[in-house]
Order: structure tokens, then sequence, then C-alpha cells
């Protein structure tokens, strides 16, 4: 028995926090890793609420009770929350600059230096369809972990989705 504790201990101890999804209410901390350090915090609906946190310097934000853990606690090769924000997409296309520009990538890993801007109230997304011919979608249509960037005052399509509901 005691053996059997002794092995399981160590199995708990390193569950007791996951890495959070960019874009997703964490079911543990009851926030929203915007990127590897920032958050925001979610209602109880799990939409984000305005307003963005950053982590100390050397954590990261997790899906654990305390929001931001020490980096070097992420076991060796685990995803963590990184932004997509000024990455290219998956096929090098394009890129989003923030939540309603891009830059085209032309095949390359980094975006070019010129920036397009989106169309009125659509939000830019390199994951919500990688076949498609679109940079920018209607929020409604978004869920939180399509969104390439977020910006302080709309950190997620849920939280545009709720003002829209409430006028």
């Amino acid at each position: 028995m005691r053996f059997l504790a002794i092995f399981l201990l160590p199995l708990f101890v390193s569950s007791a926090f996951a890495i959070s999804a960019c874009g997703v209410c964490g079911v543990h901390s009851g926030a929203m890793c915007m990127d590897d350090a920032t958050f925001s915090f979610c209602d109880h609906a799990s939409r984000a609420l305005p307003g963005r946190h950053s982590c100390p310097t050397g954590m990261v934000c997790a899906d654990n009770f305390t929001i931001c853990v020490n980096a070097t606690t992420i076991p060796k090769g685990a995803a963590t929350c990184e932004t997509k924000c000024g990455k290219c997409s998956a096929t090098n296309r394009f890129a989003c600059r923030s939540s309603n520009t891009f830059s085209l990538c032309y095949g390359n890993e980094q975006p070019s230096d010129v920036e397009h801007r989106c169309p009125t109230n659509q939000i830019c997304s390199t994951t919500k369809d990688p076949s498609s011919k679109q940079f920018c979608f209607d929020p409604v249509t978004l869920n939180d972990e399509d969104i390439s960037c977020f910006d302080s005052s709309r950190p997620s399509s849920v939280f545009a989705r709720f003002i829209a509901a409430a006028k």
C-alpha cells in the first residue's frame, strides 16, 4: 500500500494544473489565458470580462486555482498558451496583427510589414477556416479559440456577443 501511495502521489501533484488553451475560460482558474503571460477573468457563464492582467515575471498562465504558475514547474515539452497574434497561419498565408488587422505572409514564416484592415465589425482569425479565402469573420461565427489576437477592450468574441446582447 505504501508503494502505491508513493507511486501515485507524483501523478496527483503533476496534474494539479493544466496548461490553459488560449481564449478558453479555465475550469479550475476561472480565467482566460490570452497568451502565456496575460489573462482576463471570466464570469459565471465562462465569458471573458474586460481587462487584461499580467502574470508576474517568471510565471505563466495556466488553468490552476492560482491562475499563474512558476514557469519552471511546467513539464518539459508541455504545450503552453501562446498567442497566434503576429504569427503566420499554418499555411503561411497571413498573420493577424491585431483583432482587426492582418498582414500577408506570401508563403513565408514571417508576415510582411504591410497591414490590411478587416471590414467594420469583423475579427481576424488564422484558424476559423484555414481553407477559406477569408481573413476576417463576423464575431458571432467565431469561438474564443478561433481568435488570433485579443485586445484589452474586447478580449473575446464571447464578450463581444455578450455586449451586443445587452444593448
